[in-house]
């Protein structure tokens, strides 16, 4: 197998979707409240464009690193899965 059928195995979208989901989870939000305390800092997202972020899986890392700044994360693990074999849905990003 090469590293190209790796990369075509894995759906990379989910993987980002679970990231930013994993980490409202972890602070208790909602896309809304999200959109709320972006608003307070000057980011123009509402709920809906961030639900769409998501949906998507293909926001920038400039919007996931706006987000965890309002929210004050300072560190975020992010296990890259090698193939399909690797991917544990059911395991937080936080817990690695």
């Amino acid at each position: 197998m090469s590293d190209y059928d790796v990369l075509e195995d894995i759906d990379f979208g989910y993987e980002c979707r679970k990231i930013l989901k994993d980490e409202l989870r972890r602070h208790g939000l909602t896309y809304r409240s999200l959109a709320e305390i972006l608003q307070k800092h000057g980011l123009e997202e509402t709920e809906k464009s961030i639900a769409h972020k998501a949906m998507r899986g293909t926001f920038r890392l400039s919007f996931l690193l706006q987000v965890m700044r309002v929210l004050g994360t300072e560190t975020l693990v992010v296990p890259v899965p090698k193939s399909k074999r690797d991917l544990v849905r059911s395991t937080s990003f936080h817990e690695a």
